[in-house]
């Protein structure tokens, strides 16, 4: 570079260099996701950086450094493409049934403020929820209020935060924990009649993928459970803290493999953690559904002292296909292990 235009390149412009090509690496390696854990983390943040290609072009455009405006709109532009989806409406169903209320919240675990997640709850009044990180301290303090919801399969863990709670206002049937390709977490499977036939649910929370095995565990996890999608009938809804935001590898392989479909297509992003930190938040807490499921409503619920916001939805089952088989649903019996979690049922 001669010296003349050297001397012309300022503080400010190498700054917006250095912040456009942060951005636009950061955009690229989260690509590399498949072999690499650690650069799958970046992943995550399409929505961050974004925002961050969106602040430098516009720097870049009134300074008229028009080469880092480039490489910033490159890298919005990249961004936007993953993220746009969340905004578009799948096609609306000609009709549908009865609408069913959910609720996923995780907890967290070390949330002292029991009284704050049970108002919440007695409020919503959902039909069915799914609650993560429960001991059985949340049990005990949560009973009170749960106990409008009759049909209850709990698997609580007081020694790590992969405890679940289905609760249900409807019967449910075939309810039990089940692993899917670990030992370790488990989920919880269960069946209920909707416009009479059968709508299955898994609730689930495998770990965060922030180290290697833990990114193992959630890869097999996600691989077991789409493997065993035929044998979860036509209809499936699919929810939890999946660690993993819509636009993820794992996430993405999932909802292929397993003919799932994201909720929140057509309602927006709807981050839901962290609570605390709004320019980092993202969206791991999932609602999958598939077959005639409808997704009438989707929103994000008010803070209830966790790191996490509640998901709440309305969904429907459409009247064009026909229900699953029996076949399917016998299968899905015979796969689901019932010993261990408490299952209450109104005698």
């Amino acid at each position: 570079m001669p010296p003349a235009r050297l001397a012309r390149v300022t503080v400010p412009t190498l700054a917006l260099w250095a912040a456009a090509l942060g951005v636009a690496l950061a955009s690229l390696l989260g690509w590399l996701a498949p072999w690499s854990w650690a650069l799958g983390l970046l992943e995550h943040f399409r929505v961050q950086y974004a925002a961050a290609g969106a602040g430098v072009l516009l720097v870049a455009l009134l300074l008229r450094r028009f080469g880092v405006a480039a490489l910033a709109a490159g890298a919005l532009v990249t961004n936007l493409l993953v993220l746009s989806p969340m905004w578009i409406s799948p096609a609306a169903p000609a009709g549908h049934g009865e609408p069913l209320s959910l609720l996923v919240l995780n907890v967290e675990q070390d949330n002292l403020d029991h009284a704050r997640v049970a108002r919440y709850l007695a409020e919503t009044d959902a039909d069915v929820i799914g609650l993560l990180e429960v001991d059985s301290r949340w049990l005990a303090d949560l009973a009170p209020v749960t106990a409008r919801w009759p049909y209850v399969v709990a698997e609580p863990h007081d020694h790590d935060r992969f405890g679940l709670a289905l609760l249900s206002k409807r019967p449910l049937r075939d309810a039990g924990v089940r692993a899917f390709g670990v030992a370790w977490p488990p989920a919880i499977i269960a069946t209920l009649e909707v416009d009479g036939g059968p709508l299955t649910f898994v609730l689930a929370h495998p770990p965060p993928p922030v180290r290697a095995e833990m990114a193992e565990v959630q890869e097999r996890f996600f691989a077991a459970r789409a493997a065993a999608r035929p044998s979860l009938g036509e209809d499936l809804v699919v929810m939890g803290d999946l660690n993993a935001t819509p636009w993820s590898y794992g996430l993405r392989r999932l909802l292929a493999r397993a003919q799932l479909r994201d909720s929140r297509r057509g309602f927006g992003l709807a981050a839901s953690w962290p609570t605390a930190t709004p320019v980092l938040r993202i969206p791991i807490d999932q609602l999958l559904v598939s077959g005639r499921v409808v997704v009438l409503a989707r929103q994000i619920g008010p803070a209830v002292g966790s790191d996490h916001f509640p998901v709440r939805a309305r969904i429907a089952l459409a009247k064009a296909q026909p229900a699953a088989s029996s076949a399917a649903r016998s299968t899905l019996a015979s796969n689901t292990r019932r010993a261990g979690p408490r299952i209450v049922t109104p005698e």
